[in-house]
């Protein structure tokens, strides 16, 4: 018995194979109707659709036989992905490649083979279609002609199952994004509405001049606040926008600039707003460079949307401290407070990115919950990590 080489291209043929995820799939119709069709034209007992894996040939349909796969070494299909074109070995027991192979010698007794290639479009040789008989004898071109077709209907059946998996991924994907885009313009909808609502009321206190200057004075801070509120929104708005028109594989515009100079302005802001509520802010620069290589833009919002949140949900009284410092070529960031902290939900789908969650400050502040998920893939694009802990 000869045991048939490896294909040139087994590499990527195997590669191919597996990327159609059809390997030990349960029976189906299309499949079985095809095995028993090709049976009956060819007039064979035995009707096999074969898929040769790295160490075995295994059967996505059969008529004839019990077993579901057998080694490749003794496949007859083993020899006939070696070829591109109908394989015909009229009578096994003249034929040295197979005189003695088990299943002539033994068992099926086999005598006579014809398997036709299963070829894709890109010229990998997955398995056959195969016919099997105990008795020597050859296809009739008629015979032959219809394996071929029907070997090509099976090959055909095996390329739409991989088109329809990516047409369904495809289809789930866009389908996650709809929802995560609902979510978001239904949260943005209410939190800049919100804000605009009040401001709107209190405009019209000024104008018909019904508040004394205290009460105007402590209603600009309040207008103040809401377009605080709503610049934040925007900010995360076009943030989340920018990332939708990348699908997610915004490429990092590196920069060189000079860390603490970038930092400074970033720190001033949030200290103020910071003060506003009551928090004290206080921050740490240790062990960096002058200049670091980043995307400004990408850090920036890491940094502020870190912050922003502990602001927002620390209490008036309270604390939130970042410390920034460079450990070989990256950069680490830590932000602690004294706040609120994060529920089980939150956190969860902050790992998944599986929602949204909008929740309120600890001053009432509005807060549409797109800042984590931002923050999330903003860090990833970076190639950074990121770690969450609640303490008691």
């Amino acid at each position: 018995m000869k045991f048939p080489p490896l294909p040139t291209n087994e590499k990527e043929r195997l590669e191919a194979l597996y990327a159609y995820d059809i390997l030990d799939t349960p029976a189906e119709k299309e499949y079985d109707d095809i095995a028993r069709l090709a049976s009956i034209i060819c007039q064979t007992p035995i009707t096999l659709i074969t898929l040769i894996d790295k160490d075995r040939q295994w059967f996505k349909a059969r008529v004839g036989v019990e077993n579901t796969e057998t080694p490749r070494d003794y496949a007859f299909c083993s020899h006939a992905i070696l070829q591109n074109t109908l394989m015909q070995v009229p009578n096994a027991l003249q034929d040295d490649r197979f005189h003695d192979n088990p299943y002539v010698s033994n068992g099926m007794q086999v005598r006579f083979y014809a398997g036709m290639p299963l070829t894709t479009s890109e010229g990998y040789n997955l398995g056959t279609l195969c016919v099997i008989d105990k008795v020597p004898r050859q296809l009739t071109e008629e015979q032959q002609f219809a394996l071929q077709v029907l070997a090509k209907q099976v090959t055909e059946k095996i390329e739409m199952r991989l088109k329809n998996k990516k047409l369904d991924f495809q289809k789930e994907l866009l389908q996650k994004q709809l929802d995560f885009q609902k979510r978001v313009f239904s949260l943005i909808a209410h939190d800049v509405r919100s804000p605009l609502i009040s401001m709107h009321g209190i405009v019209h206190l000024f104008t018909d001049e019904l508040i004394s200057f205290e009460e105007a004075k402590s209603s600009a801070l309040k207008i103040q606040k809401d377009i605080q509120n709503i610049l934040n929104i925007l900010d995360y708005i076009l943030a989340w926008g920018k990332l939708q028109q990348s699908n997610n594989k915004i490429n990092p515009r590196v920069e060189t600039f000079n860390l603490k100079e970038y930092l400074l302005p970033i720190f001033e802001s949030e200290t103020h707003r910071a003060e506003q509520k009551g928090v004290k802010f206080s921050y740490s620069i240790q062990n960096t460079s002058s200049n670091i290589q980043s995307d400004p833009f990408l850090l920036g919002s890491i940094i502020r949307n870190l912050l922003n949140n502990a602001i927002k949900f620390t209490p008036a009284g309270g604390k939130v401290f970042c410390e920034i410092s460079q450990e070989s070529q990256n950069l680490k960031i830590i932000v602690k407070d004294t706040g609120i902290g994060m529920s089980e939900e939150i956190q969860q789908n902050f790992w998944t990115g599986a929602g949204i969650v909008s929740r309120k400050g600890t001053n009432n502040e509005q807060g549409s919950g797109t800042a984590l998920q931002l923050l999330r893939t903003f860090i990833y694009l970076l190639g950074g990590k990121i770690y969450l802990e609640n303490v008691s």
